[in-house]
């Protein structure tokens, strides 16, 4: 039993997964085929089976040291579009979790506004917007908005777990975190770890590069964030459920 949130952040979630894979194994078999060319082909893009006309910026030598460096490079890339977007997906699921809260009790967000200007709505603004599901669409706007201009992602959830009551453990809170993070600093500081970062570094979970201070990411890190965020979301949405905050829907 899960809120319809969740059915559509496990989607997103299950269509991140397989990008990643497929990307992850992409990645490998066309290097091993780009290696197994060495000294035939010119170039990675011949190597590959490609032409240079539609790939002209895989008119690199294909030698073991380009070889290395380029698919090093997308690995890097991918992770760091696995991580970014995971985030994104997390942000998703808190607003429509938000919306769903205010559908059914709507009182219990107003503590999380920020300010009186938004706690009150035009009379012109109640006109344009028509029902009373866009009302309350548009209040879970700007409790998500109130939350978001906290600037921590882990002032968020804290809000967000005090206000509904529920409880989640701080050490799954604090791992998500760790990936919420390094997302801040791909988007930030060029992947590289900040003190911030290495003083909440876990480093069973995550290694840093000492020769350039950059996070290492590869696939067993990016799916660790996967799993993790995941489980986080899962906790809390139980949890929402449980509470009768949200209403039950029966997975397919």
């Amino acid at each position: 039993m899960n809120s319809k949130s969740w059915q559509v952040f496990d989607g997103k979630i299950r269509s991140l997964k397989r990008h990643q894979q497929l990307s992850d194994l992409a990645l490998t078999n066309a290097n091993k085929l780009a290696k197994k060319h060495i000294g035939k082909k010119k170039n990675i893009a011949t190597a590959l089976g490609g032409k240079l006309h539609t790939h002209s910026q895989l008119n690199v030598p294909n030698t073991t040291t380009d070889i290395g460096r380029e698919f090093i490079t997308s690995r890097n890339k991918l992770n760091e579009q696995v991580i970014v977007e995971l985030y994104r997906i997390f942000s998703d699921y808190l607003f429509n979790i938000i919306k769903e809260i205010e559908h059914k009790q709507p009182k219990r967000m107003l503590s999380l506004l920020s300010n009186k200007k938004d706690r009150e709505i035009a009379y012109d603004k109640i006109i344009a917007l028509g029902e009373y599901d866009a009302l309350i669409d548009e209040m879970a706007r700007r409790v998500f908005r109130s939350l978001e201009n906290k600037r921590s992602t882990k002032d968020m959830l804290n809000s967000l777990i005090k206000t509904t009551n529920i409880s989640i453990s701080t050490t799954l809170i604090n791992d998500a975190l760790l990936f919420f993070e390094i997302r801040h600093l791909i988007i930030h500081n060029n992947c590289k770890a900040d003190e911030k970062f290495i003083n909440m570094l876990n480093k069973d979970i995550i290694k840093v590069r000492k020769v350039n201070d950059k996070i290492s990411l590869n696939y067993r890190t990016t799916n660790k964030g996967l799993n993790t965020v995941f489980k986080l979301c899962k906790t809390l949405d139980d949890q929402l459920v449980g509470k009768g905050l949200v209403n039950a829907i029966v997975s397919p």
